[in-house]
Protein backbone atom coordinates (compact mmCIF):
# COMPACT_ATOMS: atom_id res chain seq x y z
CA UNK A 1 0.00 0.00 0.00
CA UNK A 2 2.68 2.56 1.00
CA UNK A 3 5.94 2.83 -0.87
CA UNK A 4 9.13 1.99 0.99
CA UNK A 5 10.20 5.67 1.12
CA UNK A 6 6.80 6.80 2.41
CA UNK A 7 6.88 4.07 5.04
CA UNK A 8 10.33 5.20 6.21
CA UNK A 9 9.18 8.82 6.49
CA UNK A 10 6.08 7.70 8.38
CA UNK A 11 8.25 5.70 10.80
CA UNK A 12 10.50 8.73 11.32
CA UNK A 13 7.52 10.98 12.10
CA UNK A 14 6.14 8.35 14.46
CA UNK A 15 9.43 8.11 16.34
CA UNK A 16 9.72 11.91 16.58
CA UNK A 17 6.18 12.21 17.98
CA UNK A 18 6.78 9.47 20.55
CA UNK A 19 9.99 11.13 21.74
CA UNK A 20 8.28 14.52 21.96
CA UNK A 21 5.40 12.99 23.92
CA UNK A 22 7.73 11.31 26.40
CA UNK A 23 9.78 14.50 26.71
CA UNK A 24 6.62 16.49 27.47
CA UNK A 25 5.84 14.08 30.32
CA UNK A 26 8.97 15.10 32.24
CA UNK A 27 8.00 16.40 35.69
CA UNK A 28 9.16 19.94 35.01
CA UNK A 29 7.44 23.35 35.20
CA UNK A 30 5.23 24.19 32.24
CA UNK A 31 5.40 20.64 30.88
CA UNK A 32 2.39 18.31 31.02
CA UNK A 33 4.25 16.01 33.42
CA UNK A 34 4.88 18.91 35.79
CA UNK A 35 1.25 20.03 35.62
CA UNK A 36 0.06 16.47 36.28
CA UNK A 37 2.46 16.13 39.22
CA UNK A 38 1.26 19.45 40.66
CA UNK A 39 -2.38 18.36 40.39
CA UNK A 40 -1.67 15.01 42.04
CA UNK A 41 0.27 16.66 44.86
CA UNK A 42 -2.43 19.27 45.48
CA UNK A 43 -4.95 16.46 45.98
CA UNK A 44 -2.92 15.23 48.97
CA UNK A 45 -0.94 18.26 50.18
CA UNK A 46 -1.39 22.00 50.52
CA UNK A 47 -0.35 24.34 47.71
CA UNK A 48 2.96 25.50 49.19
CA UNK A 49 4.18 21.95 49.91
CA UNK A 50 3.15 20.81 46.43
CA UNK A 51 5.01 23.75 44.90
CA UNK A 52 8.16 22.95 46.93
CA UNK A 53 8.09 19.32 45.82
CA UNK A 54 7.60 20.38 42.19
CA UNK A 55 10.52 22.80 42.51
CA UNK A 56 12.82 20.09 43.89
CA UNK A 57 11.67 17.67 41.19
CA UNK A 58 12.30 20.29 38.50
CA UNK A 59 15.79 20.95 39.86
CA UNK A 60 16.59 17.22 39.82
CA UNK A 61 15.27 16.89 36.25
CA UNK A 62 17.32 19.93 35.18
CA UNK A 63 20.52 18.60 36.74
CA UNK A 64 20.07 15.12 35.23
CA UNK A 65 19.16 16.56 31.84
CA UNK A 66 22.14 18.94 31.91
CA UNK A 67 24.55 16.13 32.80
CA UNK A 68 23.11 13.98 30.01
CA UNK A 69 23.38 16.93 27.61
CA UNK A 70 27.01 17.45 28.54
CA UNK A 71 27.85 13.77 28.00
CA UNK A 72 26.02 13.67 24.65
CA UNK A 73 27.66 16.93 23.53
CA UNK A 74 31.14 15.62 24.39
CA UNK A 75 30.49 12.32 22.62
CA UNK A 76 28.76 13.64 19.46
CA UNK A 77 30.06 17.26 19.44
CA UNK A 78 27.24 18.85 17.46
CA UNK A 79 24.04 18.50 19.45
CA UNK A 80 23.19 22.13 20.17
CA UNK A 81 19.45 21.54 20.55
CA UNK A 82 19.97 19.77 23.87
CA UNK A 83 22.09 22.68 25.10
CA UNK A 84 19.29 25.10 24.19
CA UNK A 85 16.79 22.97 26.12
CA UNK A 86 19.13 22.78 29.13
CA UNK A 87 19.47 26.57 29.11
CA UNK A 88 15.68 26.85 28.90
CA UNK A 89 15.35 24.56 31.94
CA UNK A 90 17.90 26.60 33.89
CA UNK A 91 16.30 29.94 32.99
CA UNK A 92 12.86 28.63 33.89
CA UNK A 93 14.13 27.60 37.31
CA UNK A 94 15.91 30.89 37.86
CA UNK A 95 13.03 33.14 36.83
CA UNK A 96 10.24 30.68 37.80
CA UNK A 97 7.30 32.23 35.96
Amino acid sequence: FLSKKTSEVFNDFTAINIVMGIFNLLPFYNFDGGNALRCLLILRLNDSTAEKILTVTSVVVTVLFSITTFIVFIKYENNYSLIIISVYFLLTLIFKR
